[in-house]
């Protein structure tokens, strides 16, 4: 949880990759460039970012990602330790989709299984960055928190006339690319370093 010190370059890497990608997908679905956002948002834009991360980074991360990751990724691996993870962690916010948050009770009902199934695809991304930051939790929730921050202040200004469910179609589909990239990429391993079997015969050394 206060592992801050890490290369500037992925500090810029999380802080831009996700609104730019978040952009792009929603530009694909929308078929159109995204309006310029006025002036009063672009001064909020780190602000929020600040607040998201004190509020809903410390309210999920530390036990998603510094508790429950680690211990399931040194067990399982990381392909398998996020696939239980991510669903949980979409899980998770069900309950939200029973107030107005979630549209209630107006909502469709593929609506929260396309939230997990979103969950779980940057479930992947953030396992990498997590891993290749060496398990820089601050890392795991800028990331998270440029998502809802984007949504929260830039989206309905960038693109008006552009439904929610539509803003969260995009975000599965980049999330979606994002983590078949670094899928194939990596061969599933996700920037996990080799995990030492500490119960194994140890060889001896030349």
């Amino acid at each position: 949880m206060t592992k801050f010190r890490v290369g500037w370059r992925w500090h810029v890497v999380v802080l831009f990759s996700v609104p730019a990608a978040l952009t792009l997908a929603t530009v694909a679905l929308a078929g159109h460039d995204p309006a310029m956002p006025p002036v009063t948002v672009l001064a909020a834009f780190l602000p929020g970012l600040i607040m998201q991360m004190i509020t809903t980074g410390l309210a999920e991360k530390p036990g998603w990602r510094e508790f429950a990751m680690p211990r399931l990724q040194r067990r399982y691996g990381p392909l398998l330790g996020t696939l239980v993870v991510g669903p949980l962690w979409g899980a998770w916010h069900l309950p939200l989709f029973m107030s107005d948050w979630g549209n209630w009770p107006h909502m469709s009902w593929t609506t929260p299984l396309e939230f997990i199934a979103t969950a779980i695809a940057f479930s992947f991304v953030m396992t990498w960055v997590f891993n290749r930051t060496g398990e820089s939790l601050p890392l795991a929730m800028l990331l998270h928190c440029g998502v809802n921050n984007f949504f929260s202040l830039a989206r309905s200004d960038m693109f008006p006339s552009l439904s929610t469910g539509d803003a969260a179609h995009g975000f599965l589909l980049s999330s979606t690319a994002a983590a078949a990239v670094l899928l194939i990429a990596t061969r599933g391993r996700l920037g996990c370093p080799p995990i030492r079997d500490a119960h194994a015969p140890q060889g001896r050394t030349a």
